[in-house]
């Protein structure tokens, strides 16, 4: 799993080594800029409002992303967002908890395959 710690107004503080190891982008690279380096343009401006309605507002937020590498390459990747707050409730942080879904089958595959297993169970 990658991890990204960005302060309250989204610049990286952290990432893990796995986000090196995935996104081909050292800390030092990263450190004081936002997340959106790694947008690719295929993931729609919706999905990044609703990140933002949710953490901003204190709740976690899940979802996918297509993202890019350093290298341009393209790929998917599963994230949990969520705020970091003080002692008062003040948000201060945000963490990021991603992982790489790339090789994962699609899910309208993995949907249709589960659905082809159930009209053939002995179960039903």
């Amino acid at each position: 799993m990658s991890i990204i710690m960005t302060n309250a107004v989204g610049e990286i503080e952290y990432v893990n080594p796995k986000f090196t190891a995935i996104t081909g982008y050292t800390m030092n690279e990263v450190k004081g800029k936002n997340p959106r380096i790694l947008r690719s343009g295929e993931t729609s401006r919706k999905v990044y409002e609703q990140l933002w309605d949710s953490i901003t507002a204190g709740r976690e937020w899940q979802g996918e992303f297509h993202n890019r590498r350093r290298d341009g390459e393209l790929f998917w990747e599963s994230a949990s967002v969520s705020p970091a707050c003080d002692g008062k409730g003040v948000i201060t942080h945000f963490i990021a908890i991603k992982e790489d879904i790339t090789s994962w089958p699609s899910p309208i595959a993995v949907g249709s395959k589960r659905c082809r297993d159930c009209s053939t169970s002995s179960i039903l």
